[in-house]
Formats: structure tokens, sequence, C-alpha cells
């Protein structure tokens, strides 16, 4: 039998938030991914079906993007999906459970469709300037061929912005996927980190990396830096904040003892 609206809040809704969960996670997230879990509960979707709905999201911002680099609905809409795309990758887990429909391959899935979005964010929004750069024709214009759009794209990319691109993104990806596996190898110490660093207001204040790195957060400071001709200056941020937490993340790895604790 299905639970009701209330039975499903009651059930589920308490304990969502895990100790690695970012305030906006907490705050903006979780308050439409709940609403979008009981919907999915009640229709029958299964969890995989919205991690593929999650990813599809991705890819049409990334679309709209590509193929509309210049338009500023292209661009609001790309902010939109992103922000779905992450609110119905926390309902998958929520649904998973309520119908008793966890997986190991789903749980799997998830991670991978989560980091190939990560991918898709990081370098769609890059593509996508070089693009406008070239005078804004399109991905269309580069693959057909359409007039005024030119092929600037492939030919004008400044070997050294590449360079900084690639470090950047190499940068912000490492620490994601090494996160990752940090909470396999240490599932038992989940939000470790983040709950070592609370304990005084300079140690608040350097858990806004953190902060930063959520996946709806980082979803949203790109799109807003695209919006703002922003773009280079957020990949740049995340990638060096993406170096320097990987670094920490492997001092704090290393040296804490309490992590060998069984």
């Amino acid at each position: 039998m299905l639970l009701s609206y209330k039975e499903f809040r009651a059930k589920f809704w308490n304990g969502i938030a895990t100790p690695s969960s970012t305030v906006y996670c907490i705050q903006v997230t979780y308050r439409l991914s709940r609403e979008l879990a009981f919907i999915f509960y009640r229709l029958g979707i299964s969890p995989n079906t919205i991690s593929g709905l999650s990813f599809l999201s991705a890819m049409v911002a990334v679309g709209a993007i590509l193929f509309f680099p210049t338009s500023l609905g292209a661009q609001i809409l790309a902010l939109i999906m992103f922000q779905l795309c992450y609110a119905l990758d926390c309902a998958d887990g929520q649904v998973a459970r309520a119908a008793g429909k966890a997986t190991q391959f789903g749980k799997f899935l998830d991670l991978v469709l989560d980091r190939f979005n990560n991918f898709l964010a990081f370098t769609g929004y890059y593509a996508a300037y070089v693009l406008s750069s070239a005078g804004g024709g399109g991905l269309g214009g580069l693959l057909w061929g359409e007039p005024g759009s030119g092929s600037a794209p492939v030919t004008g990319v400044d070997p050294r912005e590449l360079l900084l691109f690639f470090l950047a993104f190499s940068g912000y990806q490492l620490f994601v996927i090494t996160n990752m596996i940090r909470g396999f190898v240490w599932s038992s110490h989940q939000g470790f980190a983040r709950r070592a660093m609370t304990r005084s207001l300079v140690r608040r204040i350097i858990t806004l990396p953190y902060e930063l790195m959520d996946q709806g957060v980082h979803f949203l400071m790109l799109s807003l830096a695209y919006i703002f001709g922003l773009i280079l200056p957020a990949l740049w941020l995340y990638g060096f904040l993406g170096w320097v937490m990987f670094l920490l993340l492997l001092i704090v790895l290393k040296r804490n003892p309490l992590l060998e604790q069984k």
C-alpha cells in the first residue's frame, strides 16, 4: 500500500540531510527534491529512471547553451535545468528507500551519472564561452555550417587559455572523484572533515570551499557566472579550489588516526 503525503513526509523527510550536506543543499535543493520524490513515488517511477531524468536535464542544459551560446533565454533555461538535475539526483535515493527498490546497481549508476553531470557543466560552459567568443553561431553552425556561423571556434582558442582550462578541469574533477572514493573507503566517517572544522569562527570560514563544491552550488555558480560574463574566472576558481582541497584531503586522511579506527 502506498504511503500518504503525511506518512511519506514523516518517514522519509526527517534525516534526509547527511553529515556532508551543505547549507544550500539543505535549505534549497532538499525542499524541491522531497516534493519531487513523493510525486515520483506515487507514480511508481523507478529510482534509476529518475537518475536518467537527472542526466537528461543536464544534457538539455548543456544543449541549450551550446546551440544558443549568446541567448539569455537559453542561459536561464540552462540554470533552471541544472538545478532540476541536482534536485532529481537527490530525489532518486529517497524514492529508492520509500519504495524498497534500493540496489547496488542503482547506487553505482547514480554515482557515475553524478560525475558525468559535473563533467557536462564544467566543459559545457567553457565550450559555450568559446562558441560565443567566436561570433555566437553556436554548435549548429559549427556542425552544419549555418550562414554567418564561421569555423572560428576550432582555430581561435588561445593555447594558454586552453591549458588553464585543462588544469582547472583536472583539479576540480580530481577532488570530486577522490572525495567520492574516500566515501567508500571511510564510509563510517562521512562528513568528518566538515565536523572537524566547525569548532571556531576561522574553521567555519574554512568550510566555505565545501559549500562551493556542492554540486548544486557548483551548477548555480557556473550558470550565473556565464550569464554575467564571468565564466572564465569561475572556472579558474573551481580549478584552484579543487587542487587545494584535493591536497588538503590527502593530508587529513593521512594524518588523522581516527580514520584508521574500524
